[in-house]
């Protein structure tokens, strides 16, 4: 996954990549990233609204959806 602007359909398939169990942790941070940044983490299920709170608890990300952490090394 690159750092670029997903579109709706690439955030659609990285949803079902994620769902699957498909992405890397470095993936799966960019995601909540990309989910926080566009809001779209509160119109989805409790599950990703709860993960992502997990990852900006962990240090991963912060509140506004940047990545604070070296995604090399997760």
């Amino acid at each position: 996954m690159t750092n670029r602007q997903q579109t709706k359909g690439d955030l659609v398939t990285t949803i079902v990549a994620f769902e699957s169990g498909e992405l890397s942790n470095a993936d799966t941070i960019v995601l909540f990233s990309n989910l926080i940044k566009t809001g779209l983490v509160n119109q989805l299920q409790g599950s990703y609204g709860r993960g992502a709170r997990n990852l900006v608890l962990q240090g991963y990300l912060n509140n506004r959806g940047d990545i604070t952490c070296n995604l090399d090394y997760v």
